[in-house]
């Protein structure tokens, strides 16, 4: 039998998003980039009645109660209680277990991942080449696009419960609050913990932050960004409009857009907009600085629910006994 280099071998991957109430005012915008990736199957659960008018963008019904009780009792047997899960923000926990949750969607598949709704795509198949695929069991860390390989251990990772860092399933799954379990809350140092294989490149996709009006990352939070997508390719661009640098994807961290294009294989897009040409402005310019409002909220919200004191009570508890053991006293702790 003839052996497949990596640079042969052909790989599909499967994005899932599960997505309940009212799409973003410019998912037709996401809907169109995605699209453009041809070798990548996005799978949508959602209770909205969507209809998709392209072949790689699957719809699939679903209820918020169906899914709840899918991953309840699928995830019951595996961890011997039933996990939380009281609303649709909860199951960012969940979504390091899709490769189980979702397993009978994916036998088709060589890698499977997920990301969210407030992102454009740029040409993907750039970023995530064969040899990347091939190489790496997880490519990226973050929410808004994570993929991993499709096979048995990798999709059971999430149950590793020795994390000296990080929060493990047991403590997680059995709180209503959000713990970012899908990445610094968990995966990211299971992962760095075991030393499992992973790319990470931060510069190769545009995360916006929340607290500014203009477009920076955090590896860029001085000069503000510009961007063009052009026949299914994202570009970083300068204030008259010319390419500079191409990204994966742009993630617009549920910022609220205005849309000003007729064109949507070519457009541009500024601090608040879709526009056609690089000097359009939004009709209304906001440009307040200040904590991002969930942010504000979870900070409050942790401070005054006994269920969160209790939880992180019970994290401090774990790692004082680890480090009183001696098991992780090489551990630099972080405030997440």
């Amino acid at each position: 039998m003839k052996k497949v280099s990596s640079k042969e071998a052909i790989y599909k991957i499967a994005l899932i998003l599960p997505y309940w109430g009212s799409f973003p005012n410019y998912f037709t915008l996401w809907e169109y980039s995605a699209s453009k990736n041809k070798n990548i199957d996005f799978l949508i659960f959602t209770d909205s009645p969507r209809k998709s008018q392209y072949k790689n963008i699957i719809y699939i019904q679903y209820q918020f109660q169906e899914i709840r009780n899918k991953i309840r009792n699928k995830i019951k047997n595996e961890i011997g209680f039933t996990p939380a899960l009281t609303n649709p923000y909860k199951i960012v926990d969940y979504k390091p277990l899709y490769g189980c949750i979702f397993n009978e969607y994916l036998n088709d598949y060589s890698h499977w991942g997920y990301c969210d709704s407030d992102v454009i795509f740029g040409d993907l198949n750039s970023f995530l080449t064969n040899e990347k695929l091939n190489l790496y069991d997880r490519i990226y860390q973050h929410g808004h696009l994570c993929i991993y390989k499709n096979n048995n251990d990798i999709n059971y990772r999430w149950k590793t419960e020795h994390n000296l860092v990080s929060y493990n399933y047991k403590e997680v799954f059995k709180v209503k609050g959000v713990k970012m379990f899908d990445e610094r809350g968990g995966m990211w140092d299971i992962w760095k913990e075991n030393q499992y294989s992973q790319y990470l490149n931060e510069k190769e996709f545009a995360d916006i932050l929340p607290t500014k009006y203009d477009f920076t990352t955090n590896w860029n939070k001085e000069c503000p960004m510009f961007f063009h997508y052009e026949s299914g390719h994202l570009y970083e661009c300068d204030k008259k409009g010319n390419n500079k640098k191409e990204f994966a994807y742009l993630h617009l961290q549920k910022r609220k857009m205005e849309i000003q294009i007729s064109n949507y294989d070519s457009f541009y897009i500024k601090p608040n907009l879709f526009c056609n040409a690089i000097d359009a402005n939004p009709t209304i310019v906001t440009k307040e600085k200040t904590i991002h409002p969930n942010k504000l909220k979870r900070i409050i919200h942790a401070c005054l629910n006994f269920d969160e004191i209790r939880f992180h009570t019970k994290v401090a508890f774990r790692r004082f006994i680890m480090y009183i053991k001696g098991e992780n006293r090489h551990i630099k702790y972080e405030l997440y």
